[in-house]
């Protein structure tokens, strides 16, 4: 699987109106506004019915840039049951590389 497809979310993350939300296991995540890498609106219905692993980052954290490698790993080796997601949390648009 490629590093785009799974960053697909990656793009930018518009999220207003933040509030605590508590969920239980088993529940549905709250809506989450986000853009995919062609700039189109997206959310994480898209995935509905299938086990998303969601993760936020941002390019100014070292750790969250170290453990893309370890991301995309899990992508290929569990990409039939899980489904990866990265979320970039910059406020401007983030080049992604292969």
């Amino acid at each position: 699987m490629r590093w785009h497809n799974v960053l697909l979310l990656a793009a930018a993350i518009l999220i207003s109106g933040c509030k605590e939300e508590k969920l239980a296991v088993g529940a549905p995540a709250p809506a989450l506004a986000a853009f995919d890498l062609q700039g189109q609106e997206s959310g994480l219905e898209r995935w509905q019915g299938k086990a998303v692993y969601l993760n936020f980052w941002s390019a100014g954290c070292g750790g969250c840039l170290a453990e893309m490698d370890t991301l995309e790993a899990l992508s290929k080796k569990w990409g039939d049951k899980v489904v990866v997601v990265a979320v970039n949390t910059d406020p401007e648009t983030v080049r992604i590389n292969d």
